[in-house]
Parts: structure tokens; C-alpha cells; sequence
């Protein structure tokens, strides 16, 4: 089986996009499948029809900016050609057959907690990528924590929009207001790192600081960062298994893999232990809201449950029975016999969850009250 892989052209070159070749380059290998490097700069020389011959017309599409994996995406499925995704998730407008993705928001949420276990509530997030799929989970994840845990209203999120050193300037007339920082990978939080030593901040007593990535280079700086990891060769090895399985199957779902993040901690943030998931937490992340319990969604519930279940007959027999028409009347109408009916509007009592006709009654009267129509 030839697998190809398609890679946005300023993706390529990253940390990030080598270590999902390799991860794709080893479980092909494994499987003894052939991955096929396709060159996006010279996407309009590729020979489609021959590099697929007659396999089905599915690629491996890797990138992470919503600007040009979109696009792509637009070309390819002009062509009859369908993508797994690989480290971005598919836009409403541009659905893929398969996606294979790092839980950032899992990873964030880690993260967050982390911080609120330390006694850190004052986060901002540093150097997140508005073009970048990754970044944007992670800020709208950042955001959702911010209302359940609010600390100051001012601004707590500092894009990078091309320059880490435009980051820090819009970011360090507020350094004090915030007793720790998340950086958006490990090569903006080595920049940080280097700014804030040379302004006097310091790290971990002034300020925690942590990242995504665990790569050599949040080791290698002092102190070393704290950072969850994101393990691009398993990206890379769960690529190839969902691209063999949906390689077989008819175009009918689609599928999604997210690779679970890990955190790995140390001195700048004091080597604290991360405390088990689940653990501690006092405070929901979300207000909690008893849907299932208020009257009148538990009533149009049971009302959903019944139209669901019902038959032609049991259908005229209840909006019979809701505009009052008399059962001697109903029998003529729907030719059934009194037994018969009166068989009919018990299963219409159990269906409505009443127990009762009182409950059967009262139910009735309820559903008098919506703009119901026999159709």
C-alpha cells in the first residue's frame, strides 16, 4: 500500500514535522507499507492518477496553519482526492475522512491545573499562533478555565504574530500582574526566558513558567521548563494505522485519534509533583447545570419518546385524544375496537412515562400547550 503524505511547506521543516515523518516513516516500514513524500511547492506536477493507480484517492495532509491546510484541502478534494489530517483538526467547511491530532486541550487543561495546584492563579499565556490550529484550542480552552477560575479582567493572552520580541514587548508592561506564564511551545519559552533574566525577572521565584513540547531544548536551558509533552512519532505511528483502516472502507465517517499529552516537571516550577488527574480538583470546570432535571425538559422529553414510538394509528389515536375527540369516535375513525384502543392508549400512558391517568391526563394538558401539528 503506497501512503501519500502531503506536508504544508512551512510546517515542513520544524522539529515538529520531522518527528511525524519519522513516527510515519517507521510504522510504514513495520507494516511494510511505502509512504510517499509528496513535494506541496510542486503540487501541480503530481500525478494523481498514477500514484494512486487503483487505490482509493486518500492522502495524508500534515500542516497546522488554518490558512493553507484548508486550502489544500479545497485542491485536493477538487480533484476527488480525500485527507487524514494529520496535527490539525478539520474545518466546519472542509470535513476529512479521517483526523489524527495531540489532545492540546487535555494538555492545556494539565497544565492549568498544575498551576492551580501550585497556587498559581494568575496565568497568561504567551507567543499563541493565530494562523495555528494548535494555538487556538489552547487559547479557547485557556478561556473556558478563565471564567470558572476569573482572576484580573485585563488582557491575559499575548500573540505571537511573527515576532517574539513584539510578543514580549506587548507582554512586559504586565509581567506583574501574573505569578506564572504558559508559553505556546518550548522555543517561545526559551525567548521568554532569556527576555525575563535580562529584565530582572526570575524564574521560578517571580514567575512559574511552562510549555508544550518536552523537547532537548526545555531541558537544556536553565532553569529547565516544565513543559507537556507532545509525541509527534506516535502522531505519526497513529496516522499510518487510521490511513491503512480507512484506506479499506467505504467514504461513509469519519474518523478521529488524539495522542495523549504527559507533563514533564522541573525547576521552573520548583519541581513541584503534578498531583494523579482527578485528583483535588474542588472546582468544576464548567457550572454545573441539571439539564435532566427541570419538569417541563423532562415532559418534552417523554413527549419526543412517545411520538418516536408510535405507529400511523397510535399517531392519530394521540392528537385524537389532545383535541379531545371521543372514543367511540376515535374507534370508528381509526377501525379499531374498544379493547384495541383502549390497548393503544396504555402503551401511549408508558411511553409518556405515566403511571397514572391523572400523570396521563396532566401530560395531555401539557402537551395542549405546544404548537404540535399531525404531519
Amino acid at each position: 500500500m503506497r501512503i501519500p503524505v502531503l506536508v504544508e511547506p512551512d510546517y515542513r521543516n520544524s522539529l515538529w514535522a520531522r518527528q511525524t515523518l519519522e513516527g510515519i516513516a517507521r510504522e510504514a516500514a513495520r507494516k511494510k507499507y511505502e509512504p510517499v513524500l509528496l513535494d506541496a511547492a510542486q503540487e501541480e506536477q503530481i500525478d494523481w492518477d498514477g500514484l494512486f493507480d487503483r487505490e482509493r484517492r486518500l492522502v495524508m495532509l500534515m500542516g497546522t496553519s488554518m490558512s493553507w491546510v484548508p486550502a489544500a484541502q479545497a485542491r485536493l478534494g477538487a480533484l476527488g482526492i480525500s485527507c487524514v489530517l494529520i496535527s490539525v483538526n478539520p474545518s466546519q467547511g472542509a470535513p476529512a475522512e479521517g483526523t489524527v491530532s495531540m489532545n492540546h486541550a487535555e494538555a492545556t487543561r494539565t497544565l492549568l491545573k498544575y498551576l492551580q495546584d501550585c497556587g498559581r492563579g494568575k496565568t497568561a499565556f504567551f507567543a499563541l499562533n493565530p494562523n495555528s490550529a494548535a494555538d487556538l484550542t489552547k487559547q479557547e480552552t485557556f478561556a473556558t478555565w478563565s471564567r470558572c477560575f476569573p482572576a484580573a479582567s485585563e488582557p491575559n493572552v499575548f500573540w505571537n504574530r511573527g515576532s517574539l520580541t513584539e510578543c514580549y514587548t506587548d507582554f512586559a508592561p504586565h509581567i506583574r500582574r501574573f505569578d506564572s506564564v504558559i508559553c505556546a511551545n518550548d522555543i517561545a519559552a526559551a525567548a521568554l526566558l532569556k527576555q525575563l533574566k535580562k529584565d530582572g525577572v526570575a524564574v521560578p521565584e517571580d514567575l512559574y513558567l511552562l510549555s508544550y513540547g518536552d523537547s532537548s531544548l526545555a531541558r537544556a536551558v536553565h532553569p529547565a521548563i516544565t513543559s507537556a509533552s507532545l509525541n509527534h512519532d506516535e502522531l505519526g505511528r497513529r496516522a499510518v494505522s487510521l490511513y491503512a483502516f480507512l484506506a479499506r472502507q467505504e467514504p461513509t465517517a469519519s474518523v478521529a485519534v488524539q495522542v495523549h499529552c504527559r507533563v514533564a516537571v522541573r525547576e521552573s516550577t520548583e519541581n513541584r509533583p503534578l498531583r494523579p488527574a482527578g485528583e483535588g480538583l474542588s472546582t468544576p470546570l464548567r457550572e454545573a447545570v441539571d439539564f435532566y432535571g427541570d419538569s417541563e425538559t423532562l415532559r418534552l422529553m417523554a413527549l419526543e419518546t412517545l411520538l418516536d414510538r408510535c405507529d400511523s394509528t397510535d399517531r392519530q389515536l394521540f392528537f385524537g385524544l389532545l383535541q379531545g375527540e371521543k372514543p367511540e369516535v376515535l374507534q370508528q375513525k381509526l377501525f379499531l375496537s374498544s379493547s384495541a384502543l383502549r390497548h393503544r392508549e396504555k402503551n401511549l400512558m408508558l411511553w409518556a412515562g405515566c403511571a397514572a391517568r391523572e400523570e396521563w391526563q396532566a401530560f395531555r394538558a401539557f402537551c395542549r400547550t405546544l404548537p404540535l401539528t399531525d404531519e
